[in-house]
């Protein structure tokens, strides 16, 4: 899994309505850890996950 593929991930998790914790999104939690060469891969992988998530969450409307 590419870091790209992670924060796409992240922006689908938060368009489904999934909160903003990847442990949460299981197929990307099984599918990183399953990638992962090290801690730190799956700690980027997971970072980028948190990031496609907040810019979802930022770019979407608010409601009043």
């Amino acid at each position: 899994m590419t870091v790209e593929t992670a924060i796409e991930r992240g922006r689908k998790a938060f368009h489904a309505g999934t909160k903003c914790a990847p442990a949460l999104d299981t197929d990307f939690t099984v599918e990183a850890c399953a990638a992962k060469d090290s801690v730190s891969d799956l700690i980027d992988l997971l970072d980028a996950w948190h990031r496609g998530w907040t810019t979802a969450n930022l770019a979407a409307p608010v409601k009043s």
